[in-house]
């Protein structure tokens, strides 16, 4: 399973560059970027806080993922309560 890492680290030319990286582990992590030609000063691991909570329900297969048609329908009726004055 892969996860979005966050890594600050320095490009070839000298700068400074922050931002993610998907990857299995650190290790695999800092390989990557070594490739892309960055040097690595910090990498961290997400914590549970950074993980959306859906993609690790479906990931574990505790729910399906729902699709374009679902997310309409759920909007469309969303809209109506809303309109009729449903506190939500």
């Amino acid at each position: 399973m892969s996860k979005r890492m966050k890594y600050v680290g320095v490009r070839e030319d000298g700068r400074k560059v922050q931002s993610e990286i998907d990857a299995e582990n650190i290790k695999d992590a800092k390989k990557l970027l070594k490739r892309q030609g960055i040097r690595v000063v910090r990498i961290t691991e997400p914590s549970s806080l950074d993980m959306d909570l859906g993609d690790v329900f479906v990931q574990a297969g505790l729910v399906k993922p729902f699709g374009q048609a679902e997310l309409m329908r759920f909007t469309r009726q969303l809209s109506i309560l809303i309109n009729a004055g449903v506190p939500i």
